[in-house]
C-alpha cells in the first residue's frame, strides 16, 4: 500500500521469484595476454604522467603489448610520490586458487658498493573487501617472489617494505631491457591464510609501484614496470543448480543419559531430520550395535523440508559389556533420493558396565538342563526352589514357593550363585528384580562373605521385599566389602527366616552385582 502527499492510497499485488542459490565452484579462469586487453581493469596514480597502461613493449613476453607504469623522477607534479596501481577485475578466489604473471622491472636505488639503497619498488596485494583494506601477497609468492626492502627513509609510500626491487635483470644494466621472468602465486593458500576461509566470492588483487619524487644524486633513476600474461586459475563459478532434494540425516542419539547396566533393557533413541529442500517420504531408520549386529529397523515419517522425528529401539544388553558403538543409519532402506546420500549414519559410543554374577538373568542352563547354570537352588521343608519360565522379559527366572510348612525349623527355600571375586574396601551394588505374589513373609536377597580358603566369613542381608508386588520391582543397594573377604555369593531367600507357615510365589531375575 502506498500513500502519497494528499493521502490518497493505492495498492498492488506483486509476485516475486525467488531463484534458489546455486553453489559456487572453483572451475573458472582468468587470462589476458594484452593482444588485445581481455579484463576490465581499474586504475589510480597519484601522479599526471607515467601511470599503468597497456602499450606497445618490446620486452612483452608474448607478442607486443604489456601493461606499464613508469617510476620517474621528480615526476609531475613534482613533490609527489609515486603511489600507482593496476587493479584486475574482481575475481572469486577458492582454496584451489593460483595466479601467475610474467613481469620485468627497474626502481630508483643507489647502487653502494656493498649494501644498495633503493628508494622506489613494487608489491603485490589482496583485497576482500572491495578495496577499503589491502594484504600484501609477498608471503605467498612462490616462484620469483619479492628480492629487497625499501629504504626506511625513502619518499615512497613502501618505505621499509619488502618488495621488488633494483632491476630485474640484476643490475647489469640501465633500463628495462631484460626479458620478462615468471612469477608464481598461491592465492589458495593467501585466502585461507588471511581471510580464514575457503572462497572469497569477490577479491580484488592490485599491482602497486611505489615510487620516490627524488632524483637520486649519484644514484639510478628509475624506468619502470611492465606486466604481462597475467593468469589466475580456480576462481569461483555459479555451478548447476541441483533439483530440491530432501537430505536425512541422524543428528542426535541418546541412551537416557543413566549408565547402562549389564543385563539392563535400553531404549536407544535417534532423531532423524530431514536438511534438505524438498520433503522426505516416509523410510527406515536402522539401529546397529559395533556395526555389525542390527539391533532394529524403525519405520521413520515423511519428514517436511526441516522437520525432525525421534525414533527407538531396545537394546537388550545381557551378556554385553564395556564400551560399544551404536551405529543409527537414516534412510537404510534407501527409499528417498536425497542431495546427499553419503551422511546418513551417525554413531554414539556406549559403556556397559559389566556383572560380576553369572547368568544373573537366568536363562543359561547348566550342562543337565534342569536348573540354571551358576546357580544351585535349596528347597526345604518350608517350600521348593524351582527355574522356570515367568521371568521379568517372560523368560526363565528363579522361584521359591511356600507350602505351609515352618521355615524356623526347616530353613527356607532359597538360590545361591557361584562364588564372585571381590576385594577389601571395594563398594558394590546389588541390583535384583522381584516379583512376590501374596508371600506369607518377605523375600530377601543378600551376600555371603567368604575367606580366601572359600570358608563363609560372614553374611548380610541387603534387600528385602515387598509381600506383593505389581509385576517385578527393581530392588539395589550399595554395600562395602569388609576386611579379609576375598569372595562373595549372592542368595536369594524366599521366605523370612521367623515364617511358621510358608504361602506364596516368589520370582527373583536380573540379579546383578555391579562396581560403583
Amino acid at each position: 500500500m502506498i500513500t502519497n502527499g494528499l493521502g490518497k492510497t493505492s495498492g498492488a499485488t506483486v509476485a516475486v521469484k525467488v531463484t534458489p542459490y546455486c553453489p559456487l565452484v572453483p572451475t573458472g579462469n582468468f587470462f589476458d595476454n594484452l593482444d588485445p586487453q581481455a579484463g576490465a581493469y581499474s586504475t589510480s596514480s597519484t601522479r599526471s604522467v607515467g601511470g599503468w597502461e597497456v602499450q606497445t613493449d618490446a620486452t612483452a613476453h608474448s607478442m607486443t603489448h604489456a601493461w606499464v607504469a613508469l617510476d620517474d623522477q621528480p615526476g609531475v607534479p613534482t613533490l609527489t610520490q609515486k603511489n600507482d596501481t593496476l587493479t584486475l577485475p574482481s575475481l572469486g578466489l577458492s582454496s584451489s586458487s593460483a595466479m601467475s604473471f610474467w613481469h620485468n622491472y627497474d626502481f630508483a636505488r643507489f647502487g653502494a658498493v656493498f649494501v644498495p639503497e633503493y628508494h622506489s619498488g613494487g608489491v603485490l596485494e589482496i583485497s576482500n573487501d572491495g578495496g577499503a583494506t589491502w594484504k600484501n601477497l609477498g608471503p605467498y609468492i612462490t616462484i620469483g617472489g619479492y628480492n629487497g626492502t625499501l629504504d626506511p627513509s625513502a619518499q615512497s609510500p613502501l618505505a621499509g617494505q619488502a618488495a621488488w626491487v633494483g632491476s630485474s635483470d640484476g643490475e647489469t644494466g640501465p633500463g628495462r631491457l631484460d626479458a620478462m621472468k615468471k612469477v608464481t602465486v598461491n592465492l589458495g593458500g593467501a585466502v585461507q591464510a588471511l581471510y580464514g576461509a575457503t572462497q572469497v566470492p569477490e577479491a580484488l588483487i592490485r599491482f602497486r609501484l611505489g615510487g620516490t619524487f627524488q632524483a637520486l644524486i649519484g644514484g639510478i633513476q628509475g624506468t619502470g614496470w611492465g606486466v604481462d600474461d597475467i593468469s589466475v586459475t580456480g576462481t569461483l563459478q555459479v555451478s548447476t543448480c541441483p533439483p530440491p532434494r530432501p537430505d536425512l540425516r541422524v543428528t542426535n542419539i541418546t541412551t537416557g543419559g543413566a549408565p547402562a547396566r549389564e543385563g539392563d533393557k535400553v531404549t536407544v533413541t535417534a532423531t532423524i531430520k530431514n536438511d534438505g529442500n524438498a520433503p522426505a517420504g516416509g523410510s527406515l531408520s536402522e539401529f546397529r550395535l559395533d556395526n555389525t549386529t542390527i539391533l532394529g529397523r524403525v519405520s521413520t515419517p515423511a519428514l517436511a523440508a526441516g522437520a525432525s522425528a525421534s525414533v527407538s529401539v531396545q537394546w537388550d544388553t545381557r551378556s554385553v559389556k564395556g564400551n560399544h558403538t551404536i551405529y543409527v543409519t537414516a534412510d537404510a532402506g534407501l527409499a528417498v533420493t536425497e542431495s546427499n546420500e553419503n551422511n546418513n549414519t551417525s554413531s554414539l559410543v556406549v559403556s556397559v558396565q559389566g556383572n560380576k554374577v553369572k547368568n544373573g538373568s537366568f536363562e543359561q542352563s547348566n550342562a543337565a538342563g534342569n536348573g540354571p547354570d551358576a546357580w544351585s537352588g535349596s528347597s526345604t521343608g518350608s517350600g521348593s526352589a524351582t527355574w522356570s519360565d515367568g521371568g521379568s522379559d517372560s523368560s526363565k527366572s528363579a522361584a521359591t514357593t511356600g507350602n505351609g510348612g515352618n521355615a524356623v525349623t526347616s530353613g527356607a527355600p532359597s538360590w545361591t550363585s557361584d562364588p564372585i571375586v571381590v576385594s577389601p574396601g571395594q563398594v558394590l551394588t546389588l541390583a535384583v528384580s522381584v516379583q512376590s505374589q501374596s508371600a506369607s513373609s518377605a523375600a530377601s536377597a543378600g551376600l555371603v562373605y567368604l575367606g580366601a580358603a572359600g570358608q563363609v566369613v560372614n553374611s548380610v542381608t541387603l534387600l528385602t521385599a515387598p509381600l506383593t508386588t505389581s509385576g517385578f520391582a527393581r530392588l539395589e543397594k550399595a554395600v562395602a566389602i569388609p576386611a579379609g573377604v576375598a569372595q562373595v555369593r549372592v542368595r536369594l531367600v524366599g521366605f523370612a527366616p521367623t515364617d511358621t507357615r510358608t504361602f506364596g510365589v516368589v520370582r527373583f531375575d536380573e540379579v546383578g552385582l555391579f562396581g560403583n
